[in-house]
């Protein structure tokens, strides 16, 4: 999530806001931050044109008027050795998006524990009460 100057945050409170349909207070990121946000819109908009549908907040209609879907052969991108391929591009580089979550997840999996900062554990607390959920 985002707060309303656009910085990453850990609130639970704007997490309620935006599932009230409030983004006051912040927003959600995009997926792939401003390239997914990219890619998405250019989607929305190939649909629309593809289907007659529309795309955005096109006023008294529902989302879901069209879609297209994409569907790819694997022997289209070689997949018998694609794995080995997509591994050997990736050690030309020194990390790759995701790879500080998974070192984060595996490390967690070998301590059998989750470590919070103080700030994202108090969150989930607050959180929880407001949906009546007990600490212990």
């Amino acid at each position: 999530m985002l707060d309303k100057q656009g910085i990453p945050a850990r609130d639970a409170d704007i997490l309620y806001g935006i599932l009230s349909e409030d983004r006051s207070n912040g927003s959600f990121a995009p997926l792939g931050g401003m390239k997914g946000l990219g890619m998405a819109m250019g989607m929305e908009m190939i649909a629309g044109a593809l289907t007659g549908g529309f795309f955005g907040d096109a006023p008294g209609k529902p989302w879901g008027e069209g879609a297209v879907l994409m569907a790819f052969s694997p022997k289209l991108f070689g997949a018998a050795g694609m794995v080995e391929r997509a591994r050997s591009y990736l050690r030309r580089f020194d990390g790759y998006p995701g790879q500080h979550s998974f070192a984060i997840r595996k490390a967690a999996m070998e301590r059998g524990e989750l470590a919070y900062p103080a700030e994202s554990f108090e969150s989930l607390k607050r959180a929880g009460a407001k949906s009546y959920v007990e600490y212990r």
